[in-house]
């Protein structure tokens, strides 16, 4: 996300305050394209949770600054959950909110930290560029793109099933218009 960061200035915006805090405060996210949410555990964290899922979905985003009077503006922000465990981001079987990318271990020649983000500055006109021109396909749903589903976001979403879910999703299969008597 840092290296993100230089293609959304203004618009990156770390909202972890704005996610936590017990007030409704989120002045923040007024403006915020890019949004980084980092080591936040949202499963310990229920107003967080609830938070980031009004916030992902809305077309329009209450403001709240402090000191001052709510407002609605339209929603620009998405969203970018960095945390090291893998179910700090809940993720359940059906989400289209969500995709979910495991940072596997570091590369053998790793260049300097310094050195890749002035390449990558060097190189962001000419990503945006490219981006500019990509042809999006056309969502319907809630969401403006469809989610890419990886196997990591399916690992995440089986584990997330408890017992009786994860009976279902493995011995019961559909089958339309067939029935089975319950003293079957």
């Amino acid at each position: 996300h840092e290296a993100l960061s230089m293609l959304f200035e203004p618009g990156y915006m770390r909202v972890d305050h704005a996610l936590q805090n017990q007030s409704t405060f989120n002045a923040e996210l007024e403006g915020a394209i890019l949004c980084v949410v980092e080591e936040t555990d949202l499963t310990k964290n229920t107003s967080a949770y609830n938070r980031i899922k009004d916030w992902v979905t809305s077309p329009k985003l209450s403001i709240h600054g402090k000191g001052g009077t709510p407002y609605m503006i339209d929603n620009t922000t998405h969203f970018i959950h960095a945390a090291n465990p893998r179910n700090a981001c809940p993720i359940f079987p059906g989400d289209t909110r969500i995709t979910m990318i495991h940072v596997r271990e570091k590369p053998k020649n790793p260049i300097p930290k310094r050195i890749l983000m002035q390449t990558l500055a060097a190189e962001a006109p000419d990503f945006l560029g490219a981006i500019t021109k990509l042809e999006i396909p056309e969502s319907h749903s809630r969401l403006r793109v469809p989610v890419i589903v990886t196997d990591d976001k399916i690992t995440a979403q089986n584990s997330s099933r408890d017992l009786l879910q994860q009976y279902v999703a493995e011995e019961c299969h559909y089958f339309p218009g067939a029935v089975i008597s319950v003293s079957d």
